[in-house]
């Protein structure tokens, strides 16, 4: 078994783009703009060959482990079949090197309902209700936008944020994005995660 605390940053920034979801392998090769965009991650700086190698020091350090896609399309390329998933004791080492802060972090919305005439809902969680609070008072100013709807910032239980890291307890916040509003709603969209972001920039390290 190899040395978790020699592990590279190459591959560190592979478990950090793991954290949140498992992913395909070929998405491990992406180019540096499509990297970063996709996983909103700094790019590893490895070669296809290299991508392979961290993947395999990462699977012999039981930092994460492989499954294939279930009913595979057997004209794709192999690598695609195959799925790279993050272990508890990869996250735990991630959460450890990155010194993640999750008391400052807020989860990526879940839609509620598809955009309509009425508009469109997005849930966003937090281990604690701060970053929600501050979330709610950065979207005043784009009250034309933007509403949070009742009841608020409120206690949401449970709260399975991947595979291998869950919360007791955690406090949701439902935004909604205003039907007919004049910031289109893509746009609108763009702004609401950019101000998260804004709140959020500080949970993690590096």
């Amino acid at each position: 078994m190899s040395d978790t605390n020699s592990i590279s940053e190459s591959e560190l920034l592979l478990l950090s783009a793991l954290a949140e979801m498992s992913i395909p392998l070929d998405c491990m090769f992406f180019k540096k703009s499509t990297f970063e965009r996709e996983f909103r991650e700094k790019w590893h700086g490895l070669t296809l060959d290299g991508v392979l190698v961290a993947i395999s020091n990462l699977v012999a350090s039981e930092l994460v482990y492989l499954t294939k896609k279930e009913n595979t399309n057997k004209h794709l390329l192999e690598t695609w079949n195959i799925i790279v998933n993050l272990t508890a004791k990869g996250g735990a080492l991630w959460e450890e090197r990155r010194r993640v802060r999750w008391e400052e972090y807020i989860g990526d919305g879940d839609d509620v309902d598809e955009p309509s005439d009425s508009g469109q809902r997005i849930v966003f969680r937090s281990v604690v209700a701060a970053p929600l609070k501050q979330l709610a008072q950065m979207l005043e100013p784009h009250s034309s936008a933007f509403e949070v709807a009742p009841p608020g910032i409120a206690s949401a239980g449970e709260w399975q944020w991947s595979r291998w890291k869950r919360f007791d307890r955690s406090y949701a916040m439902t935004v909604r994005i205003r039907a007919g509003a004049e910031t289109p709603h893509f746009s609108a969209m763009a702004t609401l995660f950019e101000i998260r972001d804004t709140v959020t920039q500080g949970f993690i390290d590096g």
